[in-house]
């Protein structure tokens, strides 16, 4: 902010250290003027940010703090004890983020912004702006940010957006009985800046409203004819969900279970899970259940088909914890993924223009991204 946000820059001290130039005021100014003139993304981003950041340094920083004050404040975005900080422009670019996040009120995300490698710097600046442009629609209202990140960023670049950022997805158990085989429902769109981390649920949340297809998990023993013995029984006669009525497909978060998906002239899928909290008849292992579902596991179970999807024709395509019958992705997701918690598998899926619908994972495990992949449809 030109002439300083808190006093003059005169009124900051040099660092003690006799190799640091930057004082205290110049800091804070340089990281500010950085985000207010970027042009790495959107002038109506840029503008919306550089405001919501402007706003929380005068709170911060109000007329008449003292020299320690702006010390104590501008010292978080010091690069001097920075091992490997990089050019100009990389330190640039770790206090830009930290201020942002600090306006974001998370510090612990702040601080990761000295640890961040020089080569996806410039990748987090532009998110850490676009999540910033989030958090300031939440304080101010209006939803226009929501939509530009859900459009331009998770529906548009789906398999570069979910390597960069976290995705918590809250399924919805509903059925709509009057829609046939589609159960298309009501979601939001939102961003939780305390967990950095974007998020999908029912209707309710304050976000983004649209419309998805809902694949509601289906405990495996609801699965009609398979009854309750783990080793007997069949998955012949699942019910399928249809992919139309929407261009967005989601399904709740998977931590054991599998994902079936068949095109029988039209896109069907389900979500089997082994265990529901407080039902009966656990399954003893989400990569056996994913076995089973593909044929591979048990001759006294019957293979998984849809009952409404030509069964007996076409391959039923399975995604479980462990296994996979899909090409190239025969291990599944990640067997470390078990029982939630900081832990987690997401799947979402988007109808292109085109009419093909894609459909794509990211692995959690310990709060971290492990992979992001696209699962439909695979390549040969």
């Amino acid at each position: 902010m030109k002439g300083g946000v808190a006093g003059s820059r005169g009124a900051g001290h040099a660092d003690s250290m006799a190799f640091i130039t930057k004082d205290d005021q110049a800091r804070i100014d340089d990281a500010f003027n950085f985000i207010a003139g970027t042009t790495l993304v959107p002038a109506r981003m840029k503008l919306a940010v550089s405001t919501f950041v402007s706003d929380f340094i005068k709170r911060k920083l109000p007329t008449g703090s003292s020299r320690q004050e702006i010390r104590n404040f501008s010292r978080g975005m010091s690069m001097a004890k920075v091992h490997h900080s990089g050019t100009e422009g990389q330190r640039a670019l770790r206090r830009a983020i930290h201020l942002l996040w600090e306006a974001m009120e998370n510090h612990e995300r702040a601080e990761q912004a000295k640890l961040t490698p020089g080569i996806d710097l410039v990748y987090d600046f532009k998110r850490s702006m676009e999540k910033a442009w989030i958090v300031s629609e939440k304080k101010g209202g209006g939803l226009v940010a929501h939509k530009w990140v859900f459009d331009n960023g998770l529906k548009l670049y789906t398999k570069a957006f979910l390597r960069r950022n976290r995705l918590f997805i809250q399924g919805s158990s509903k059925i709509d009985g009057t829609q046939g085989d589609q159960n298309v429902l009501d979601f939001e769109f939102g961003f939780d800046e305390l967990k950095d981390r974007y998020t999908i649920a029912p209707k309710g949340l304050g976000g983004y409203s649209f419309k998805a297809v809902s694949v509601p998990a289906v405990h495996w023993t609801d699965v009609p004819r398979r009854g309750v013995t783990e080793d007997s029984g069949s998955f012949g006669a699942m019910n399928g969900t249809e992919f139309d009525g929407a261009s967005v497909m989601v399904t709740t978060q998977f931590t054991g279970c599998s994902f079936c998906l068949k095109d029988a002239g039209r896109l069907l899928g389900a979500h089997i899970s082994p265990s529901v909290p407080g039902r009966p008849h656990p399954f003893s292992s989400g990569t056996k259940l994913a076995q089973q579902l593909s044929g591979v596991q048990e001759p006294a179970v019957g293979k998984g088909d849809f009952a409404n999807g030509n069964p007996g024709t076409g391959q039923l395509l399975v995604y479980g914890r462990g296994y996979s019958n899909m090409t190239g992705l025969r291990d599944g997701y990640d067997p470390r993924i078990q029982g939630g918690g900081s832990s987690g598998m997401y799947i979402v899926g988007f109808k292109r223009p085109t009419g093909q619908w894609k459909v794509f994972s990211q692995e959690i495990v310990d709060n971290h991204i492990v992979k992001a992949i696209r699962i439909y449809p695979t390549k040969a």
